[in-house]
């Protein structure tokens, strides 16, 4: 999303994933992603907005 210098946001992500030792491990996960961008002082022009995002991976530390 554009941000706007005068904008404020507020973010948030909760993740619950589980590591594979068996897979060398190997993390597999899901995520939800909560953002949301507005602007206090904005005229009629600004729009405020938000997203939700659903975010499955996998994932290996070396």
């Amino acid at each position: 999303m554009p941000d706007d210098s005068n904008d404020t946001a507020l973010t948030v992500r909760t993740e619950l994933g589980r590591d594979f030792p068996e897979l060398y491990g190997v993390d597999i996960y899901a995520a939800i992603d909560f953002i949301s961008d507005s602007t206090p002082f904005g005229g009629t022009n600004d729009q405020d907005d938000s997203n939700t995002e659903l975010v499955i991976g996998v994932r290996k530390n070396f």
